[in-house]
């Protein structure tokens, strides 16, 4: 993307690992090294995202993404609790859980 001047808005929700897999199996093997995504495009040409832990770090990174020209993507990581889930994909897992 930086190559080419694209200039995308890139959102990466961090779980820090596989949230389906943690509702069915406990174990280490479903979590992943924490890296700093937002700052990814940095290794590449391209500049520094947003990290997003608040409603007021997301305001500001859409606010960011309004004027994003470049270079490369805008990346905005946004970290969420690793056993966040709707209801309904609990009870799903649950009932796999248990089979």
């Amino acid at each position: 993307m930086v190559r080419y001047g694209k200039t995308p808005i890139v959102f990466v929700m961090n779980n820090r690992g596989y949230t389906a897999e943690r509702l069915i199996h406990e174990g280490q093997f479903n979590d992943i090294q924490n890296w700093q995504y937002w700052r990814l495009p940095e290794v590449f040409g391209g500049i520094a995202g947003c990290e997003v832990r608040t409603e007021g770090d997301l305001e500001d990174a859409l606010e960011r993404a309004a004027s994003h020209t470049g270079p490369g993507p805008l990346v905005i990581e946004v970290h969420l609790d690793p056993m966040d889930v709707s209801e309904a994909f609990a009870r799903m897992s649950a009932g796999l859980r248990s089979r």
